[in-house]
Parts: structure tokens; sequence; C-alpha cells
């Protein structure tokens, strides 16, 4: 990366390293040297966009987010508004909405756009829709805890509470890391 910044191999490499934990400080210098100097090189904006958003983040992640928003023909627009509907979630949810019905009318069909759907949908007390949006996402990925709390909620705010701890057991016994877990 030293003498080819652009070399996206390395860079995700360095990503996916940083998103177990290890050389974080390093990927993060990196990318912040590279996004300052380059800017242009929206691969990396977004790398770095998504670096803060694992890390839970978020106000360093939004500001790059809306850079990505201000490219036309950005490839993967979509995840880049449902990344910002999830910033938003806890901040506004009528912006939250306003991105994830943008992020939707792409037309692609994806669970985290189904589940971030739903889950504004259930924060907004809509829950039968909720439920409905949020299976559907479940349907499309059955192994994401972060969907299956979601389900569990909602199951639980429409009284079906022996399905919802079912539900709730299964997503806290996954390995993976979710951001409402505690």
């Amino acid at each position: 990366l030293d003498s080819a910044s652009n070399y996206r191999i390395a860079l995700v490499k360095l990503y996916q390293l940083a998103s177990r934990g290890i050389a974080t400080t390093e990927f993060e210098d990196k990318l912040l040297q590279i996004v300052n100097t380059t800017q242009e090189d929206y691969f990396s904006v977004n790398l770095l966009a998504d670096f803060y958003v694992n890390q839970a983040r978020f106000d360093e992640a939004l500001p790059h987010y809306e850079t990505l928003l201000k490219v036309e023909d950005l490839d993967n627009r979509m995840f880049v508004l449902n990344n910002l509907a999830n910033i938003y979630i806890n901040k506004d949810l009528s912006k939250a909405q306003m991105y994830i019905s943008q992020a939707l009318e792409s037309g692609v069909e994806n669970a985290a756009l189904f589940d971030t759907h739903g889950w504004i949908m259930s924060l907004k007390g809509q829950h039968e829709k909720a439920l409905t949006i949020l299976r559907k996402s479940f349907a499309m990925n059955s192994d994401d805890p972060a969907n299956q709390y979601h389900l569990a909620y909602t199951l639980h705010k429409l009284g079906r509470d022996t399905e919802a701890k079912r539900t709730l057991d299964r997503a806290l016994s996954s390995a993976r890391n979710f951001i409402e877990r505690d």
C-alpha cells in the first residue's frame, strides 16, 4: 500500500484484519491518509466508512457516507443508503425511513435492506408490517443475529413471547456480534 495506495486487494485484506481487531490503528491511519490525499478514491472512502460502522463509530462514518451519496452512478448506493438508515435509527427515525426507502427503490432484494426496513417499521410501532418484512430478511439470511433480535423484539411487541424468546435465544447464542446484543 505504501507504493501503490490503490492496490485494492491489499486494502481489502487489511480491512479484514482490522475487522477482526488486528492492526486497527494502522488500517485507520493508512486509509485516512489515502482518503485525504486521493479525493476520488470512493472505494477507500467506502471501506473507511464501513470500518467506522463496524466499530460503532457512527458519527465518524456519517460524513464519508454523505460524500459517497454525492457520487453519480455509485455501484453500491443502496448499501450506502442502508448504512445511513442504520446510523439514523437511534437519532431520527423519519430520516432513517427516508434513507431505507431510497435504498429499496433500487429494486435490489437483499436481506440487510429488508432487515433495516423491518426494524424501522417495528420501532415506529408498525409491528405487523415489520414482522412480514423481517421474516423476508430471515428467509434470505437466517444466520444474522441482528435480524433474529429484530424479529424477537417485534414478536414480543405482538405478544408472541414464546416465539420471541426462542428467537432471542438463537440470536444470543450466535458467535457473531450485533449492535443490540447488550
